[in-house]
This record gives structure tokens, C-alpha cells and sequence, in this order.
């Protein structure tokens, strides 16, 4: 037994070095990405699992981590946002929910989101979305319903910060230095049903290699001088 034990905490933590290795070949500034790197090194020695569960209430539905807060009122901060990054190295993304419930009418979200994970585009037809970036570099686009880019920006906090993207536009974002936090606000209450409406002309979220091809056909177009006029065919 203790044999077991022992292989599988190591393999834990071969696995987070693993992905620090990962992490420091994308060249992140650890400066600017301040990881909690304490926190993630709990969680491969399996002492601390989730997130902190005192405040907040894990959504056993969700396909990515995701919490609820307990209806209180919540203050962020660095160390929150710190955490979060943590958790998105581990799992891609991860997500609080600074509402109570998917059934609450105002539902604002904070999110960190791993540069590994691809976010196919898509739409909402019952409610707009506004994003607010708060840590990192986060690379966002709105399509026509043929695929042709309509906007295309990457914000920076402090810089041009946020968009909004009205019902029924196709959009997407990801990040562009490992992992990106920002504020997502949308109109409740959510139904997984009739929610979204993925693009038919991008890549569906398990088809990683075209997945990863459309997102640098995306970074190259942002790069040009008049990105809202091209294509990513």
C-alpha cells in the first residue's frame, strides 16, 4: 500500500513539472503571470483537491472547474486571480461564478484560460456577452455568419480592455501568454440547452490540431494592419 501511495504522488508530481517545463518554454513573465505555485503543489500532493470550498460551491455539471459562490457577497483579488491561474494549469480552465446560481438573472463569471485550451466559436441567441480582461493578453474575434472576421482585437488590461459582443454574433477568444483572466458578463437565467450555437465552418472543440491551426490563422490576421478585412480561409 504504501508502495502505491508513493508512485502515485510521484507521478503527481512529475506530472506539475511536467507542466512548469510546459509553462517556461511559452516564455510566460512570471512577473506579470504571478502562479500560485504553493497552491498547485497542494493539489499534486493531493492535500488540497479543489478550490476552496469555504466560499464557494462546486458546479457537478459543468465540463470545465467550476464554482458557485454561497450567495454572499464576494470581493476579488490578486490572490484570487492567483489561485485561478493555478487552477487552469491544471485543468485548462476554470471558472468562479460570483452569482449564486445558473437560475440567477445577472450572471458574471471570472475566468482564467490556459493558451493550450481552444474555445471553438460561437453564439448566444438569447443574450449578449461583455469581456473584461484582468490579467494577461487575450486575443478576441466576432465572425459573420460565413466565417469572415468582423472584429478582431487583443486586449490588455489597462490598454483596450474589454468587448462586447451583441446576441448572435460568432465569437471567441483565447489567450496569448499562458493564461489569461478576465471578467465575463452575460443575462440569466442559464440553460445549457438552446444556449449556444456553434460555428458549422471552425473546428468542434476535440479536433485540437485544427483547433490549433485556426488560432494562428486568428494571431496572423491580428497582426496585420486591417485584420477586420480578412479571412481566416
Amino acid at each position: 500500500m504504501k508502495l502505491v501511495i508513493r508512485w502515485k504522488t510521484r507521478a503527481r508530481v512529475q506530472n506539475l513539472i511536467y507542466k512548469y517545463i510546459r509553462l517556461k518554454r511559452l516564455q510566460i513573465d512570471r512577473q506579470d503571470q504571478t502562479f500560485n505555485w504553493s497552491w498547485c503543489m497542494s493539489k499534486a500532493s493531493n492535500l488540497k483537491r479543489d478550490f476552496p470550498t469555504q466560499d464557494w460551491q462546486r458546479d457537478p455539471v459543468s465540463r470545465s472547474l467550476s464554482y458557485y459562490a454561497r450567495g454572499k457577497a464576494v470581493t476579488t483579488s490578486q490572490g484570487l486571480v492567483s489561485n485561478l491561474q493555478a487552477a487552469a494549469i491544471q485543468h485548462g480552465s476554470a471558472r468562479l461564478c460570483l452569482h449564486a446560481g445558473p437560475d440567477e438573472s445577472t450572471q458574471i463569471m471570472l475566468i482564467a484560460q490556459n493558451l493550450e485550451e481552444y474555445s471553438p466559436p460561437k453564439k448566444h441567441p438569447r443574450y449578449g456577452k461583455w469581456i473584461h480582461v484582468v490579467s494577461g493578453k487575450l486575443l478576441v474575434a466576432a465572425f459573420s455568419d460565413q466565417g469572415d472576421i468582423e472584429a478582431l482585437s487583443i486586449l490588455i488590461p489597462g490598454d483596450s480592455f474589454g468587448i462586447y459582443f451583441p446576441r448572435n454574433v460568432f465569437h471567441t477568444n483565447f489567450p496569448l501568454d499562458g493564461v489569461s483572466v478576465f471578467v465575463e458578463s452575460v443575462a440569466g437565467p442559464f440553460t445549457r440547452a438552446g444556449s449556444n450555437s456553434d460555428a458549422p465552418w471552425a473546428p468542434n472543440s476535440r479536433d485540437k490540431l485544427h483547433g490549433r491551426k485556426f488560432r494562428e490563422k486568428l494571431i496572423r490576421a491580428a497582426l496585420t494592419s486591417d485584420p477586420t478585412q480578412k479571412s481566416i480561409e
